[in-house]
């Protein structure tokens, strides 16, 4: 705490997703937390990057984080600042990838990377839109969340 007031580190991170790609993010980590097993995953609302409309999820990520949890929130393979090419001419064709699930192996990256990275071993999943549907399929599917 300096001056009352928790300190937020905010440190950028790459790590690969399972075909390759190189995914971007923004890991948010208070200096007062101890180890924590569970860390919040947030979902990049469709094509919006990490950073969401009206900067909601810098502003989610840091409110977390002050609770004491570790909080990634990353590009999908594709999109911001991440690696990959997203091949739909229409958004309608994109969203509708995104809704049976185009981002659930990236997901799954970024768990894998902040289990082997940080020792995290249970995950809640978060998001707008599109996050929020990545978020329900990938929990569906991994028992480390919660």
């Amino acid at each position: 705490m300096v001056g009352g007031r928790t300190v937020i580190n905010i440190i950028p991170v790459t790590f690969p997703n399972r075909d390759g790609c190189t995914l971007f993010g923004m890991l948010h980590r208070s200096s007062e937390s101890g180890v924590t097993r569970t860390g919040i995953v947030i979902l990049s609302p469709g094509i919006k990057s990490r950073v969401a409309p009206h900067r909601l999820y810098v502003k989610m990520a840091k409110r977390f984080a002050e609770m004491g949890y570790p909080v990634l929130r990353f590009d999908f393979n594709g999109l911001g600042d991440s690696e990959g090419e997203i091949s739909e001419r229409q958004v309608a064709d994109f969203y509708g990838s995104v809704q049976v699930g185009r981002y659930i192996s990236d997901t799954i990256s970024a768990m894998d990377w902040m289990e082997k990275e940080h020792g995290i071993r249970e995950f809640i999943l978060t998001g707008l839109c599109g996050g929020a549907i990545t978020g329900l399929l990938a929990g569906a599917g991994d028992k480390r969340v919660r």
